[in-house]
């Protein structure tokens, strides 16, 4: 249970002040009205915080939960009287408590950066993150707004880069089993019986006969010690160095990395546009974006632009951002247009991750089943050569 304070009219018009305990604000609300009390005003005195903070909320339900406060914050409305509003419009329960959680933060005297500080795991980090940034603009509404719409905009993005990628790996997968159940399983009958007639076996049965009882082995084996490396290098390393080295991995790396500064550049764009200082506009950067690695590298640019030094420069002599953005950020820093060159280049950067998107879509599926055409070939090969020779032998 929680105490509120609550200022109200009774039946005759006469102004009631006084305090009640209730489980939430709107249960005191409804209390009042019980009582034959019009409330004027109700807030939040103290109650058990634990109790009635809001379940963690997944993406999709922390982008609408976003876009909620964006559009409250435009309406002519305090914003907690706004927030319950919302609230009690929401189809999404899990919403509309966070929405009624935060309008009693609020009722508090917390601002809106300190209430989401204060439940820090209640959206995803750097959703937290561009909900914070588009705060300290000023003009709350409209760059929450822009920043959510960047966040749908960079999460379709990967979806629909994972979706080109579930067919051919769903496809790989099975063909997987196949080949490991014919190489495990019928190859054994196949031994057996070239055992039974002393066959004299040729080299390729012979390597797939190995390959069965021990090379699989061997195999699973080295792989095993391969991801347990990887693993122990991941823990050791941390999380930002990790997506530095991914960075590099050829193929999907620079997919991976070129998500991250389309994102990174894009919210640049929205928090220039509302006039934040180049230094502040980077740090709050850093809490937007998904990744680490871009996260520290916006901080070391932040330190940067602080010295004096340009952006183009940084990222000109700098590693770990594209220097292909340096010309576009040079460009419109002569011009007096930096947002404009950034949001420029979030553009172009998202569309060059759909089209090396497609271009790995159009290599990996053929080259993918020459590979299992080859080792299924193999293993026909191998069984059937002995298996020839044995008819043959049979006939004669």
């Amino acid at each position: 249970m929680a105490t509120f304070r609550y200022q109200a009219i009774d039946a005759a018009g006469r102004p009631v002040n006084g305090q009640l305990e209730a489980a939430s604000a709107d249960e005191a609300l409804a209390l009042l009205r019980e009582r034959q009390l019009q409330p004027a005003e109700v807030l939040l005195l103290s109650g058990d915080d634990s109790v009635r903070r809001p379940t963690v909320l997944n993406v999709e339900d922390a982008e609408e939960f976003a876009q909620m406060v964006a559009q409250l914050s435009n309406a002519n409305l305090s914003l907690a009287v706004g927030l319950r509003a919302g609230a009690d419009e929401a189809s999404n329960r899990r919403v509309a408590h966070a929405l009624r959680w935060l309008a009693d933060r609020i009722d508090q005297g917390q601002t809106l950066p300190d209430a989401l500080r204060t439940a820090d795991k209640l959206v995803p980090r750097s959703l937290r993150g561009l909900i914070l940034a588009a705060a300290g603009t000023g003009r709350l509404g409209q760059a929450l707004a822009e920043v959510t719409e960047l966040h749908r905009s960079n999460r379709a993005l990967r979806r629909a880069i994972f979706a080109t990628f579930a067919y051919p790996v769903a496809i790989l997968f099975i063909a997987a089993v196949v080949l490991l159940f014919i190489t495990v399983y019928l190859s054994g009958v196949f031994e057996k019986m070239f055992v039974e007639f002393a066959l004299i076996l040729p080299l390729l049965t012979q390597w797939l006969f190995w390959f069965r009882h021990t090379g699989i082995w061997v195999i699973a084996g080295f792989l095993g010690i391969v991801l347990l490396c990887v693993l122990v290098y991941r823990l050791f390393v941390g999380r930002a160095k990790w997506q530095q080295q991914m960075a590099t991995m050829p193929l999907f790396g620079p997919l991976w990395h070129g998500l991250a500064v389309a994102e990174w550049a894009g919210l640049m764009g929205i928090l220039l546009r509302h006039n934040i200082p180049l230094p502040e506009a980077l740090r709050m950067t850093a809490d937007g974006v998904g990744s680490n690695h871009v996260r520290n590298l916006s901080v070391t640019l932040a330190n940067g632009v602080a010295t004096g030094r340009s952006l183009s420069q940084l990222l000109a002599s700098g590693r770990g951002m594209p220097r292909s953005l340096a010309p576009l950020v040079r460009w419109g820093e002569q011009t007096n247009t930096l947002a404009d060159a950034l949001t420029t280049g979030s553009d172009m950067y998202q569309n060059r991750v759909r089209r090396r998107s497609l271009l790995l879509q159009s290599i990996l599926p053929p080259g993918m089943f020459i590979a299992l055409g080859g080792c299924i070939l193999f293993v026909v090969v191998s069984l059937f050569i002995p298996l020839v020779s044995l008819v043959q032998g049979l006939s004669s």
